[in-house]
């Protein structure tokens, strides 16, 4: 198949024929977790795919069905045709699904070759041939269904239909008609357009559609009449109701535009504005790519310019072109807010008004997690004359008298959310024009506002180089209005604003709050002073101040209405909630007042779920409340939604080891110590480390710790944390090192020389370990412990006698050693020492009265010390205990002088 580049939306409304409602007697949810348990259980069973592949069919969960059953082409073709046609055909659709239209004409093609009655299959290639713009195929293959759907065997036996329904007929007809329209030939197409209504009234895309062509034909009073239709029938009448008022409407709008190379975001922008407005004029700069294709296909006049530099001068040019009443200024990479248009529409049709602003939000990211406001004069009458002036961040020209009326209307601004590449040509172009614009006019003080506001955005990481530059600028702006001119205070504050934001990020926060205040001075409820007021107060460590200004700024936003305020200032943080929160909820861990933080921390949850590290937190505060399931919860959405960090992974791994899950526990420390980690996690990886090693993962506690020591911490705390891990799981040498290290550093230390004097000795090197713990004996403060390792080293060593006293000074400090009374007794007993054994025998049995070895022992005592009636009680015990004692039966024997029985 012939490979094609990336194609742009259709500018036509299209439904995909794919998605099916839910059948009302379908199978139940557990049906579906049956089905799908039956696919994990054999990848293989190509039959269980396929009946699960159904049921999501049935469902209307068509873009599931790509995922269940793609595994399965590498083993294509089938044995069985029936299974081949089943298989083709579901995945056409989910391939449709997923708009991977090349995909979708493989496999139809494929399924068409071997069922070539299966009306699906035309159906979806149909869809796939239209989204491609391939409109004679599309018509070609739409017109043959049509055909074989008229004749009494016009399916195939045993093939299900997946689109059987008249809101499927209707959804292709649909198809085929916009392949029509678009293949010029609008006769026909009015026609499928007519059968779409007839086959499913209710469907509001073939309303829009016709009532569209009509009205390109001039045919105003029928195209009024087909909307008005449609929003009497129709399921979805929203964008019928918006078609509707524009045609009713008196006054006329020329949507004007100036491009260059906008493929990535022109169709949106016209998506948003061709109901509703009457002409759209594209003046093309130099486009490269597919721009004036797209613009094409809406219906657009394009005129052609070379690029000279000035904003003004094309955007000029685009409303000489106009022809109708209102002018509309609008970039590619804007979009109406649709519900917004009626409002609009009213407003255009009252003669009182001849010039309009709207609401910009500047949104960035999917989510618009940021989101930035002005307000612009964007719809003025034609009749005006109106002029915009600069050669960038052009404005336009309003002479004193006219009167602009303020909407609610808003427009979303895309344009600040494009890729480096892309941000780096745009600041490098802006930049350049506003040097060319200052060097003309140096004390143009909304150029300078400009100015320093480019540095803002493009100094992020670098505020040495740039910050002082924007200080000078918006300074030089600030020095050329002065506090008491009205027509140019929006510029005077926000420039005033730019020098504190500026000075906050070099650290200078008493300068940064000086310009706060004086903004606020001048306007009280001004929001970027008043959020930035919250972050300088949490720098300086003053947390209550921090929290106030957080407050107002929260209390302020809630009463903020861009379309009254007299100032029409550019906000940066009109709605920055979730910031104002975190500031706070940082403030109350500060003040260690985790409640309060915790209440904070889920307001941002409920605005978002993936913000900064919330979620962390969250978890953080739950762990540490023993809440290990809300924890779990929490640290993964930190994984899910925002980012991986440490004290995620590291928590869930924590998680998984109270758990006893071993699996779990791995993937998640594996994780976390894959991070980038810095010296500022030291303290979470000691705490992580110290939880490992109490529940005695000591090979992972050492592995963290070693992080630790890898990222610059190497205190001594670390050492000895590191040396304890090392040790414990059997790495004595490793830990013996490190012992000797701090030794060398830092001095004796018994607790250290004993813990040294322990490696040694599990490296069964006895006289390094006998010399350490002789070197704590020598010291002021003493372990007791270091007696018990002493004396089991010099017995090892031979040494008993000073074993002996090693080790009874050691029952004396630590009294309740029943085991070492036993060692100490054996030890006497060895050097035929009996009276000090025998007390040390009767110490350890008072501890352990069925211990029949050392009862034996005890008994030898007595007998070696003439108690011979001692000794045979003791035997005669020792059997009761141990029956199967030869030793003890031997004795009694020797010492009755008859034999002993069982």
């Amino acid at each position: 198949m012939t490979k094609r580049t990336k194609k742009h939306a259709r500018s036509k409304k299209v439904a995909g024929p794919i998605r099916q409602r839910a059948v009302p007697n379908a199978p139940s949810a557990d049906t579906c977790q049956s089905l799908l348990s039956a696919v994990q259980r054999n990848p293989q069973d190509l039959e269980a795919a396929l009946a699960l592949a159904e049921h999501l069919s049935r469902q209307g969960r068509n873009d599931e069905i790509v995922e269940v059953l793609e595994p399965f082409e590498k083993l294509y073709p089938f044995p069985d045709r029936l299974q081949r046609g089943r298989y083709d055909l579901l995945l056409a659709f989910g391939y449709a699904d997923l708009k991977r239209f090349t995909d979708v004409e493989k496999v139809a093609q494929r399924g068409l070759e071997e069922f070539p009655k299966a009306l699906d299959f035309r159906y979806v290639l149909c869809y796939a041939r239209y989204a491609l713009r391939e409109y004679h195929e599309a018509r070609k293959i739409g017109e043959e269904l049509l055909s074989l759907k008229d004749k009494p065997d016009n399916a195939e036996p045993d093939l299900s239909r997946l689109s059987q329904t008249s809101i499927h007929f209707s959804q292709f007809l649909n198809i085929l008609a916009s392949a029509c329209w678009d293949g010029n030939r609008a006769d026909r197409a009015i026609q499928l357009f007519e059968k779409s209504i007839q086959a499913d009234s209710g469907n509001h895309l073939p309303y829009l559609n016709l009532a569209h062509l009509l009205r390109q034909q001039g045919r105003m009073a029928e195209a009024r009449e087909v909307a008005e239709k449609g929003l009497n029938k129709c399921r979805q009448v929203h964008e019928l109701r918006m078609l509707a008022e524009t045609l009713r409407k008196k006054a006329t709008i020329s949507a004007c535009m100036m491009v260059k190379n906008e493929e990535e975001f022109l169709g949106e922008c016209l998506d948003s504005i061709r109901d509703w407005v009457d002409e759209i004029i594209i003046v093309d700069t130099g486009s490269t790519d597919r721009t004036t294709e797209i613009a094409r296909s809406y219906g657009a006049k394009i005129f052609h310019q070379e690029w000279v530099n000035d904003f003004s001068y094309h955007r000029n040019y685009s409303i000489d072109q106009a022809s109708c009443d209102w002018i509309f200024i609008i970039d590619a990479d804007e979009r109406m807010v649709l519900e917004d248009v009626p409002m609009l529409l009213k407003l255009i049709n009252d003669d009182k008004y001849s010039l309009l602003s709207v609401n910009v939000y500047n949104v960035y990211g999917k989510g618009e997690d940021k989101v930035t406001f002005l307000n612009s004069n964007r719809f003025f009458k034609r009749e005006l004359c109106l002029r915009y002036e600069g050669i960038v961040h052009n404005v336009l020209h309003v002479p004193p008298g006219n009167r602009v009326l303020r909407t609610s209307v808003r427009l979303k601004h895309l344009g600040y959310d494009l890729s480096p590449d892309k941000m780096a040509q745009k600041f490098a172009r802006s930049k350049a024009l506003l040097e060319i614009q200052l060097k003309e006019d140096p004390d143009n003080t909304f150029t300078l506002y400009n100015y320093a506001q480019l540095l803002l955005a493009e100094g992020v990481g670098r505020w040495d180089e740039y910050a002082p530059r924007i200080i000078e600028t918006a300074r030089r702006a600030v020095e050329l209005i002065g506090p008491g001119e009205s027509r140019r205070r929006p510029t005077y504050l926000m420039c005033l604003n730019q020098i504190a934001w500026a000075c906050f990020y070099l650290n200078d926060y008493d300068r940064a709050i000086e310009h706060c205040t004086r903004a606020l001075a001048a306007k009280a409820d001004y929001l970027d002073p008043l959020l930035l007021l919250g972050h300088v107060y949490n720098y300086k460590g003053q947390y209550e101040l921090s929290s106030e200004y957080y407050n107002r700024y929260l209390e302020t936003q809630k009463r903020f209405d861009g379309t009254s305020d007299r100032d029409s200032l550019i906000l940066f943080h009109p709605a920055s909630l979730k910031e104002a929160y975190y500031g706070l909820a940082t403030n109350a861990m500060k003040a260690d007042e985790p409640a309060r933080a915790r209440t904070f921390f889920l307001k941002i949850r409920e605005l978002t779920r993936g913000y900064l590290d919330v979620n962390t937190h969250l978890g953080r505060l739950s762990l540490n409340a023993e809440n290990l399931d809300q924890a779990r919860a929490y640290f993964l959405d930190q994984i899910e939604y925002a980012r991986v960090d440490l004290v995620s992974a590291l928590g869930l791994a924590y998680i998984c080891l109270q758990r006893h899950d071993e699996a779990g526990f791995i993937r998640y420390q594996r994780m976390g110590l894959g991070l980038d980690i810095t010296s500022e996690h030291s303290v979470l990886l000691l705490k992580s480390g110290r939880a490992y090693i109490a529940a005695g993962r000591f090979s992972e506690a050492a592995e963290i710790f070693e992080k630790a020591r890898q990222v610059g911490c190497d205190d001594d705390e670390l050492n000895e944390l590191l040396a304890e891990a090392y040790f414990k799981a059997g790495r004595y040498e490793e830990a013996a090192g490190i012992y000797e290290r701090i030794l060398g550093e830092r001095g004796i230390s018994p607790e250290i020389l004993n813990d040294l004097g322990n490696c040694y000795y599990k490296l069964e090197r006895w006289e390094e370990a006998e010399r350490r713990y002789l070197e704590v004996l020598a010291l002021d403060t003493v372990p007791a412990v270091t007696y018990r390792n002493l004396g089991l080293v010099q017995s090892r060593l031979g040494k008993v006698p000073e074993a002996i006293s090693a080790l009874e000074k050691y029952v004396e400090l630590s009294p309740g050693q029943a085991g070492l009374h036993q060692l100490i007794a054996d030890m006497y007993f060895r050097q035929a020492d009996f009276g000090p054994a025998l007390a040390n025998y009767e110490k350890h049995l008072a501890e352990s009265p069925v211990d029949a070895r050392a009862i034996f022992a005890l008994s030898e005592c007595y007998l070696h010390m003439g108690h011979r009636d001692s000794a045979m009680i003791g035997y005669q015990r020792v059997l009761q205990i141990d029956p199967g004692c030869q030793r003890a039966r031997r004795r009694l024997e020797e010492l009755s002088g008859r034999p002993v029985t069982a």
